[in-house]
């Protein structure tokens, strides 16, 4: 089974992807501006969080 992936739009030119698979869920967050993914960790040392 194919993970699964769902994107939802959050912030400012940030999506957000949950990458469901069987083992474990990946957090990317694709900025759209520079059209690059951050992982979990780059986005709470950008914002914070």
């Amino acid at each position: 089974m194919p993970p699964k992936i769902k994107s939802q739009k959050i912030k400012r030119n940030f999506f957000m992807f949950f990458i469901k698979s069987a083992d474990k869920t990946i957090f990317l967050w694709y900025n759209y501006t520079n059209l690059k993914f951050y992982s979990e960790r780059e986005m709470c040392y950008i914002y914070d969080l």
